[in-house]
C-alpha cells in the first residue's frame, strides 16, 4: 500500500513539471477586487529537495514602491500539512487535479481563509486565482496573470539538439523579458537598501 502511495505521489508531481519555473507578473491583466494592483511580481515554483515538495516564493512591489515577500513548501498531494511561521493560516491542502490545474487551501483554527487556484491558461500563461474569505463577509477575489520567464540561449542547449538561430520577434522578446526581470530586481534593491 506505501508504494501506491509513493508511486501516486510521484506521478502527481511529475504533473506539476508544467508549474515548476519563475513567472514575471502581468501588472495590467490581473484583476482585484481587494488590495492595490502591484507595480511588478516575481512568483516562483520550485521543487524542494525533500521527495514531493514544492515550494512557491512570490516577491512584489506595490505602487507605492514597497517590497513584499511571501514562501510556503507543501506536497500536492491532498493531505492537510502544518505551515510554520505563517501569518494567515496554520494548515494547507494542496491538489494537484491535473497537468495544468493545481489548488491550495489554506485552513486556519479550522476554517477555510484562503483558496489559491493555479491554472496554465492554453496561451502558456499561469493563472492565480485567490479567493480570500473573512469573518461572516463576502469572499473577495483577486486574480493574476504571469508569463513563464525564460532565458532565449544563442545556440543549441546538446551537442545533438537543433540548430537555433535567434529571429527578429525572439530577440525582441528576450530583450523586453530581461528588462523587466531586472527592473523588478532594481526596485526590490532599491527598496531593501
Amino acid at each position: 500500500m506505501t508504494n501506491m502511495l509513493e508511486s501516486k505521489s510521484e506521478f502527481q508531481l511529475s504533473e506539476a513539471f508544467n508549474f515548476i519555473a519563475s513567472w514575471q507578473l502581468f501588472p495590467e491583466k490581473g484583476s482585484y477586487e481587494f488590495g492595490h494592483r502591484p507595480k511588478s511580481g516575481i512568483y516562483r515554483i520550485e521543487k524542494t529537495e525533500v521527495k514531493n515538495m514544492l515550494t512557491i516564493s512570490m516577491n512584489w512591489v506595490s505602487v507605492e514602491d514597497q517590497a513584499f515577500s511571501s514562501r510556503y513548501s507543501f506536497i500536492p498531494d491532498g493531505t492537510e500539512q502544518s505551515i510554520a511561521d505563517n501569518d494567515i493560516a496554520d494548515i494547507i491542502q494542496s491538489f494537484l487535479i491535473d497537468a495544468t490545474n493545481m489548488k491550495n487551501i489554506f485552513h486556519h483554527d479550522g476554517k477555510i481563509v484562503l483558496e489559491v487556484s493555479h491554472e496554465i491558461t492554453p496561451r502558456g500563461f499561469l493563472k492565480v486565482t485567490q479567493k480570500h474569505y473573512r469573518n461572516g463577509q463576502q469572499p473577495f477575489t483577486n486574480v493574476e496573470i504571469f508569463h513563464k520567464q525564460m532565458s532565449v540561449l544563442p545556440y543549441s542547449s546538446s551537442v545533438s539538439g537543433a540548430l537555433v538561430k535567434p529571429n527578429e520577434e525572439g530577440i525582441i522578446r528576450h530583450h523586453a523579458l530581461t528588462a523587466m526581470e531586472e527592473q523588478t530586481h532594481m526596485q526590490l534593491a532599491q527598496i531593501r537598501k
